[in-house]
């Protein structure tokens, strides 16, 4: 079996010379959200650039939002639901570089979102970390 995330690692090693160090703002969460009661994981707000590798494609996108499953991507060109992507964006002092699926997608608001498929022990435990920070 081929490790789909060996490959996508191999393919954005090639193109992280070229994706700067951005600064994470964070916000707090907007108050109402009715979703919040139907996700297992409290999503973390940001507005964060991202760099994105799908189908051998790189795209700068960015992170609007994150939790310890997945996160919400605000895009400039069309991806397909169902592709597997590797996302690369800075949270905080910790680099976010996790291989995702793509779960859905709105072309007129031009977002998507994505499940990660495996998110470093270090990295869950950031994420968790700053959402309590907020809150």
């Amino acid at each position: 079996m081929i490790n789909r995330k060996v490959i996508f690692e191999k393919k954005l090693s090639r193109h992280l010379t070229f994706v700067p160090v951005f600064y994470t703002v964070f916000a707090k969460p907007k108050q109402g959200v009715t979703m919040s009661e139907k996700r297992e994981y409290p999503r973390l707000n940001c507005n964060v650039k991202a760099a994105m590798i799908s189908n051998g494609y790189f795209f700068h996108d960015t992170l609007l939002n994150l939790s310890e499953d997945g996160a919400q991507i605000e895009i400039k060109s069309p991806v397909k639901v169902g592709r597997d992507v590797l996302l690369s964006a800075y949270i905080g002092s910790k680099r976010l570089k996790v291989l995702a699926d793509i779960k859905w997608r709105d072309i007129s608001r031009r977002r998507l979102g994505v499940q990660f498929l495996y998110l470093p022990v270090a990295l869950r435990q950031h994420i968790r970390d700053m959402s309590s920070k907020i809150t």
